[in-house]
Order: C-alpha cells, then structure tokens, then sequence
C-alpha cells in the first residue's frame, strides 16, 4: 500500500492525495499534468516541499529512457544485485525473456531487449513495489506487446504505471489514477474511469484519445 498526504512540488504538484493498493495502478493524464514527478516523488529522486509519501522501501523503478552497461547482459544484472546467485539472474532472464541473450553484450540489444533488461534489473531487486514511467513509449507494437505480457505475468509485486497510451492503461489497469495540471482530479477503477469519468477533464482526455 503507498499513502500520500497533501505531496505538494512548486508548479507542478498540488497538494495531492491517495492511497494506492490496487495490483496494477495506471497514471493518466496529458504532457505536464505531473505523473512523472508523481512517480519519481514516491521513489525518492524527487523532494516534494510538502507532504508525505508512505511506501515500502522495496521498490525498484523503470524509465522511459535506458542506459545499459558495456559487459554482457548477465553481467548488468550481477552489476545491479553484486550478490546475485547465478540462478537468480537466470530467473530474472527468464522473466523477460531474455534468456537466450545472457551473454549478448548489452550494448548491442534492440530497443525492445534494452527495455526487458532494465525489467530484469529491476525485478533482480526483489521489489514489493515496481514503479515504470512510459517504459514502451519508444517501442514497436510487437515489442511493446512483449513488455505487456511480462507486467501481466508478474505476481506478488504492485505495479505502478505511468503512460500516454489510453489503449495500453485499459490492457494494464486496474485502477486509474487521472492527474491534471498537476492535481489528482480522479481515482476510480479501471472499468469506471474508461465508461464514466466524472470530471470534465477526464471527459474531454478519453474523448481525444478515443478519437
């Protein structure tokens, strides 16, 4: 469960709240609207000037954008958990079906294989709490496709997602979280949020995306 209380950024988030504790949480909304700093608030890379975020410390977190590491794609893993055994990084691979791939140098992955190998670096970590901010923006469908099947197939962790697909939030979602020039104007299921939002932003943010 994550709790956060009146989270305020100067010029960007404004005095939201919630309390998270759905499988799978989708944050909605249009270019500035503060779902990224949301996110990167609750994992500690930003400091709100005001509130407070209760969250397990077991998190890891995944990013658009993805650097790798210029030793193999097994040894990425080793790099991020030092005391990996050799059987939790083939656990890891498999998870994204990287497994094949283990002693490819990371440098020389597709976009796509990038994007599964910081899934894999990620969930090497063990976390309760796997936050991922737009990680298929810059993919193919087909690979876009594969990143959805393994958030699906995860168990035991909450997953928080960040996203402009509206498509994509209905595949993932349980529960929709809608932000709007930086404040929180809905949280509601996934089946209500997509049927019947409440406010006119919301309104107005499916219609555009429907057509």
């Amino acid at each position: 469960m994550i709790e956060i209380k009146h989270l305020t950024l100067p010029g960007i988030l404004h005095d939201v709240s919630a309390t998270l504790t759905a499988p799978v949480t989708v944050i909605l909304g249009a270019n500035g609207a503060g779902k990224s700093q949301l996110l990167r608030s609750v994992h500690g890379l930003t400091q709100p000037s005001s509130g407070q975020i209760h969250a397990t410390a077991d998190q890891a977190m995944v990013f658009q954008e993805t650097l790798v590491l210029n030793r193999s794609v097994a040894a990425n893993l080793k790099f991020a958990r030092p005391g990996a055994r050799d059987s939790q990084i083939q656990s890891s691979l498999k998870q994204v079906q990287l497994s094949h791939l283990a002693d490819r140098p990371a440098p020389l992955l597709s976009l796509g294989e990038k994007q599964r190998l910081a899934m894999a670096r990620a969930l090497i970590m063990q976390p309760k709490l796997l936050l991922l901010d737009e990680p298929s923006a810059s993919l193919d469908p087909q690979s876009s496709q594969v990143l959805e099947s393994i958030i699906t197939d995860l168990s035991g962790v909450q997953i928080i997602l960040v996203t402009h697909s509206l498509a994509q939030a209905k595949r993932l979602a349980d529960e929709v979280v809608f932000m709007h020039q930086g404040r929180l104007l809905e949280q509601t299921s996934a089946e209500q949020f997509f049927d019947r939002p409440t406010t006119r932003e919301a309104q107005g943010y499916v219609a555009l995306e429907r057509w």
